[in-house]
């Protein structure tokens, strides 16, 4: 099987979906899935043109070119780079997932669109994102094969639009937890601290 995550950002980029689409992909690779990630060619807030296609960990990324609006990323991703793809999955809701959903019946792959988080991380032209999200993303979700809310306050927000909704949170990766909780513990916590700096200042 072969998987294409499309998200907006991607290494060198570096943040929360950016990591989960990583560890995604790492770890689909050990159970014999072939993976590779297509995203915008910028990273936030540069203007630095990235390559094309390169490879990260042994993971094929495809980079597009987009139009910057701002809050709205449009880009045209060419069909032949899903049509050799089993499945779909976009991170996120963008003008990259729109594409994704209304060409569908070109492309004709099943679509996977994980939440995260929606559109509503900041108060920022509310009546605008009700719109888009109420109206035109209502709309274009039928065309979703299954819409994978990553909390239980996603699932509620996307069941308002989508019955094809269902819980998968956000996995954690257990090595790097594994490792701090290794590391030799000192002697003196905060509290302990606090207690001598005090005792000190009053004699």
């Amino acid at each position: 099987m072969k998987v294409l995550h499309v998200t907006n950002q991607f290494w060198p980029s570096i943040g929360g979906i950016e990591k989960i689409v990583l560890d995604l992909c790492k770890e689909s690779r050990k159970i014999g899935i072939e993976t590779a990630v297509l995203c915008l060619n910028h990273l936030n807030k540069s203007g630095t043109t990235l390559s094309a296609s390169e490879k990260f960990e042994g993971i094929p990324i495809i980079r597009i070119p987009f139009l910057n609006l701002h809050f709205y990323k449009p880009a045209i991703i060419p069909l032949s780079k899903i049509k050799k793809y089993d499945i779909v999955h976009v991170h996120g809701v963008s003008a990259l997932s729109d594409f994704i959903l209304t060409t569908k019946w070109i492309h004709k792959k099943p679509v996977v669109l994980s939440t995260h988080g929606g559109i509503f991380h900041t108060p920022t032209i509310p009546a605008l994102k009700k719109a888009y999200f109420f109206g035109l993303q209502k709309l274009l979700l039928r065309e979703a094969n299954q819409i994978v809310a990553v909390s239980s306050i996603d699932s509620e927000l996307f069941k308002k639009i989508s019955k094809k909704v269902s819980i998968i949170e956000n996995g954690v990766d257990l090595k790097r937890l594994e490792a701090v909780a290794k590391k030799p513990r000192k002697k003196k916590h905060f509290f302990v601290c606090w207690a001598d700096f005090t005792q000190q200042a009053n004699q």
